[in-house]
């Protein structure tokens, strides 16, 4: 049975302090890769994590995981994932593997545990093709391996709004964070896409700011997807004003094109 780890929270061991101190449990792996669903040229899923310490308000993984979402801001640290994964990775060799579908693989957490670093070291290079999602600017300490293995990575980064950021997505890091820390990715040779997903009523008004600070990151492709409410609480999307916006997704449709932006419905691997 995972621990619970007392009264000790994730800051007690991270140098040089983050904006998250929730608790966490140590939970053994029993298997690091799972049929991904979600993106249909990925075999794969890979997550290091259980849970995340962002709390995103539109994040669709507690209900899609059948997880309880009260508690899915405790943080489950996948011990032997690394161990586990090195032995199925030469039945799935020739694969494509997401890194990060339910959980960021570079929330907090990662400073410390460096399960998603271990991971993709065991990762033999041109043996899988490698897609890493996150909100994350922590990222960039990987360029190395995410180099090594040719991998993409999808940096997620729905609104550019400093305050409305910290509404939607409370402990990720900043739009601005991340957005510089895609632009190292892109200058260091990494492919480097922007998903503003989900594009939803928040975005409204703010699609020409969003896709200026794209492109001034030098990005060149974007992904955008509509806010999919298969897996949301529409009653608590409903009382914060939430909702799909089509109108949204054809003004920056314009707005990237007028910037020279590829703009993508869909990812692929």
């Amino acid at each position: 049975m995972p621990l619970m780890s007392g009264n000790r929270t994730l800051l007690e061991f991270v140098s040089g302090k983050g904006e998250w101190d929730g608790e966490f449990l140590m939970a053994e792996c029993r298997r690091a890769l799972a049929p991904c669903t979600s993106i249909p040229s990925v075999q794969y899923a890979l997550n290091p994590y259980g849970g995340c310490e962002h709390g995103c308000v539109c994040c669709c993984a507690p209900k899609a995981t059948h997880a309880d979402p009260l508690s899915w801001r405790v943080v489950r640290v996948r011990s032997g994932i690394a161990q586990r994964l090195s032995r199925e990775l030469p039945a799935v060799a020739g694969s494509a593997i997401a890194v990060g579908t339910a959980t960021d693989p570079y929330q907090y957490a990662e400073r410390r545990f460096l399960l998603t670093r271990s991971c993709l070291e065991a990762i033999m290079p041109g043996r899988n093709r490698v897609v890493v999602l996150t909100k994350s600017d922590l990222v960039v300490r990987d360029i190395d391996l995410l180099l090594g293995l040719g991998a993409k990575v999808a940096m997620r980064v729905p609104v550019a709004d400093e305050r409305t950021s910290k509404v939607l997505e409370p402990g990720a890091p900043s739009p601005k964070a991340r957005l510089d820390a895609a632009s190292r990715l892109c200058s260091e040779g990494v492919e480097t896409v922007v998903s503003v997903s989900p594009v939803a009523s928040f975005t409204e008004g703010r699609e020409s700011e969003l896709a200026e600070a794209i492109a001034a990151a030098g990005v060149r492709t974007v992904l955008a997807e509509g806010l999919d409410m298969r897996h949301l609480d529409s009653v608590s999307m409903d009382r914060r004003g939430i909702a799909p916006s089509e109108s949204a997704m054809g003004v920056l449709e314009k707005e990237f094109g007028r910037r020279g932006l590829e703009l993508r419905r869909s990812f692929s691997v």
